[in-house]
């Protein structure tokens, strides 16, 4: 599946999890922010969970690798290690470290779970981290 850029450069990345249905709102600029939106079950109206840029930034990585090992038969298909993670998201320190990452996993553990949406967010042991539901992109 490839990924596809909606108007001003936006990517949304669609989630179920629990019956809760979440939509990741970024830019396609990994300094930009974005949004969280989420709905539960029978419900039509999203409600807006405002992420910091390094938390929006995790859980996109998370959904760009998921898209990419989409087809891949492994139960952890996703996984992002963490130490590409201390790479990759905008830490603001050059000195990060993988204790930086297990804070921001940990800050987004909590608002998914404020949600519902707990277990979403898993760790694969020597691995990384992936996320456990199927992830879509909307135009």
């Amino acid at each position: 599946m490839a990924t596809v850029t909606a108007g001003g450069g936006m990517l949304r990345y669609v989630l179920t999890h629990n019956g809760i249905e979440m939509c990741l709102v970024v830019g396609s600029d990994p300094g930009v922010g974005g949004a969280l939106l989420t709905r539960g079950p029978g419900q039509t109206s999203w409600v807006e969970r405002g992420l910091a840029p390094l938390e929006l930034q995790l859980l996109r990585a998370l959904c760009v690798r998921a898209i990419e090992e989409a087809s891949s038969p492994s139960t952890v298909r996703g996984c992002v290690a963490t130490r590409q993670l201390v790479r990759d998201l905008p830490f603001q320190s050059k000195y990060a470290n993988e204790e930086n990452v297990r804070q921001v996993v940990r800050r987004v553990r909590g608002e998914l779970a404020d949600v519902g949406a707990d277990g979403l967010l898993a760790v694969a042991p020597g691995r990384g981290y992936y996320l456990t539901t199927t992830i879509a992109i909307t135009k």
